[in-house]
């Protein structure tokens, strides 16, 4: 199953108004919320966690690129948990120890 936070429900009705394609897989479940809001509140726990922010060029964007954040990221992984994002310059990986 591929869940996917997104805190702007117009870009994910924009989504499924051009291309509604995307939408028919039964396994793609949409969120309407941002990305941190969603790994505080579920119970679940994720194989792969994909950071698809912008850079972090103002507060907002920040929160995706903070100590807190990468925590909050640990406590939903399995114990063979991958995650991957974006920075300037370089990409970060985050793998078990």
């Amino acid at each position: 199953m591929l869940i996917t936070p997104e805190q702007d429900p117009e870009l994910l009705s924009m989504i499924e108004k051009y291309w509604p394609d995307n939408f028919k897989d039964p396994r793609l479940k949409p969120y309407y919320s941002d990305g941190k809001k969603f790994l505080n509140e579920t119970k679940t726990t994720y194989d792969v966690i994909l950071v698809g922010a912008p850079y972090p060029v103002n507060l907002p964007l920040n929160r995706y690129y903070t100590e807190e954040f990468f925590k909050l990221a640990r406590k939903n992984f399995q114990r063979t948990a991958y995650s991957r994002c974006a920075s300037p310059g370089r990409w970060f990986t985050s793998a078990p120890r």
